[in-house]
């Protein structure tokens, strides 16, 4: 009996380990919605400013969205006096380019990442996906910059680099699946 029980335990936490491939989708004050697996778990720890935040620290996923108004990437440009020239336009490919190289102070990026074009639920969208270092972890990220009719919308999706592989199509879907309400 006593060999029994450690292989129930590990048994046991295999089985609360797989995932079942479903997703819930999330409704955040009737503003958007978005699709995230059914193993993360809601958080208020990951990002103060975040108006979505699902984790799972045992698979090491995490999600979180932050959106503001587009007349807030107007005042920051105007306050940090950054210009069309600088590669700062008062548009989504401006707000994408302000926050990759405001979090590439951040983090230890391998390289700089491309930006992809692209639309999400028809809302126009640019992707990324970054390596990096952060707080001594290898991570990797995909990242949507999505513009709404009177918000820009950030979806992060994060794991280690060593989990790259295994996650990347699931947070494919999570940033597809965005939706304005």
């Amino acid at each position: 009996m006593k060999k029994l029980i450690p292989l129930l335990f590990i048994a046991l936490l295999f089985a609360s380990c797989s995932w079942d491939g479903k997703f819930k989708r999330v409704k955040v004050e009737n503003e958007y919605s978005l699709d995230i697996p059914t193993f993360l778990s809601e958080s208020n720890m990951l990002n103060d400013m975040a108006s979505l935040q699902y984790q799972d620290i045992y698979r090491d996923f995490y999600v979180i969205v932050l959106d503001e108004r587009k007349s807030e990437l107007r005042s920051a440009l105007q306050l940090g006096g950054l210009s069309n020239s600088d590669g700062y336009s008062n548009d989504l490919e401006g707000y994408a380019n302000l926050m990759i190289n405001s979090y590439s102070i951040m983090l230890n990026m391998k390289k700089s990442p491309d930006i992809l074009d692209g639309e999400v639920n028809q809302l126009p969208a640019k992707f990324v996906s970054i390596e990096g270092e952060f707080e001594g972890e290898e991570v990797f990220w995909k990242v949507a910059f999505i513009e709404g009719p009177y918000k820009y919308y950030q979806v992060y999706t994060w794991t280690k680099a060593s989990n790259k592989e295994e996650h990347k199509i699931t947070m494919n879907q999570i940033l597809k699946s965005f939706k304005e309400l």
